[in-house]
């Protein structure tokens, strides 16, 4: 019944949760006008310009634009590389996401790895540190489905994530 309950949690947070593979970034369709997509072409290449200098801020944004974003070269690598660059700055948003983001294909890819949830947890837990609550919820309920040994090696990671994650 616990297990039964984490996941209704998880899924109702990850249905809640916002942009993370539901396409709640802007996106150019038939009745986007062109004029708006230059715009936002032109904030994704300021976003990146911050992002090349080592800018948390601008290393969240570039990467949630590719993650949930528009246009041509929306792909999750580079979502992941921008937002994993970020969070290791300590953004909390960027933690928040990556954690979204590896939390979503654990649900997505049934013969994962049980790193991809370690890792999750871990980001989630960075977040929540930070005082996030819709992080700190996203780990209780991960936590239902872990064992005791992934537990402990995630928090372990906590303390040193630069040297566990490859931003790429």
């Amino acid at each position: 019944m616990r297990l039964q309950n984490a996941i209704i949690v998880l899924l109702t947070a990850l249905l809640l949760g916002g942009c993370s593979y539901f396409g709640g970034g802007a996106k150019q369709t038939a009745a986007t006008p062109a004029g708006k997509f230059d715009i936002l072409k032109m904030q994704r290449a300021q976003w990146r310009q911050l992002a090349e200098k080592g800018d948390a801020e601008g290393e969240y944004q570039l990467g949630m634009s590719y993650c949930c974003g528009f246009g041509p070269g929306h792909t999750d690598t580079i979502a992941y590389k921008w937002l994993c660059r970020a969070a290791l700055q300590g953004h909390e948003q960027a933690q928040l996401q990556l954690g979204r983001m590896l939390g979503y294909g654990i649900k997505k890819r049934p013969f994962h790895t049980p790193q991809v949830a370690d890792f999750a947890y871990m980001w989630y837990g960075l977040a929540a540190a930070q005082g996030n609550q819709l992080a700190a919820g996203y780990q209780t309920a991960l936590e239902q489905t872990m064992s005791p040994s992934q537990i402990t090696r995630a928090r372990e990671w906590e303390s040193h994530p630069a040297t566990v994650v490859n931003c790429g």
